[in-house]
């Protein structure tokens, strides 16, 4: 036990010597060590930069597709809408012409005429009208899915002149101070 007590300032002399030569090292190297520190930060902020814009422009892309998916549906419903309303139209007249051969009038009186040229004349401005709001509303989204484009677009370019400043701000902190 007593050889044991006998060491323990020895290896106190050793930890104060190992230590003070670390602190040593520490000091004449700390302008190395604050600048490479510095310029490692430097490097991650401009990385973060430029991958958030990459995420903006990827999520402005995946935005205007979603649009522009939006638009073909909007337009291909319209479609739809205004053949459903030509077969109504044909319906119209088909019956209004049941109704004058079944009265005895004939399709060719001035009335049975008049009639079928109003349902007919009627039915084109419906389908006029539910074509023209469908390309209305696929136009709606084609500029909302441009608009996205370009603002993925902006943020991008934005990122990169972050990490331009970010780079030039911290190169110059890390080199004067």
């Amino acid at each position: 036990m007593a050889a044991l007590f006998a060491a323990v300032p020895l290896i106190a002399s050793s930890l104060t010597t190992a230590a003070t030569s670390a602190g040593a090292f520490a000091a004449a190297n700390a302008g190395t060590i604050g600048t490479a520190l510095s310029l490692a930060g430097t490097a991650a902020g401009v990385a973060g930069s430029v991958a958030a814009g990459n995420a903006a422009k990827a999520e402005g892309k995946f935005a205007a597709a979603q649009m522009e998916r939006e638009a073909a549906d909007a337009r291909a419903a319209s479609q739809r809408e205004a053949y459903m309303e030509r077969e109504r139209g044909e319906m119209v007249q088909s019956r209004i012409r049941a109704v004058a051969a079944d009265s005895g009038a004939g399709s060719i009186n001035p009335t049975v005429l008049d009639l079928m040229g109003d349902a007919e004349q009627r039915n084109s401005y419906n389908v006029a009208a539910i074509n023209y709001g469908g390309k209305q509303k696929q136009a709606s989204y084609l500029d909302n899915a441009a608009a996205s484009k370009m603002k993925g677009k902006n943020a991008r370019r934005s990122s990169l002149f972050d990490a331009a400043t970010t780079a030039a701000g911290g190169t110059y902190k890390a080199f004067y101070g």
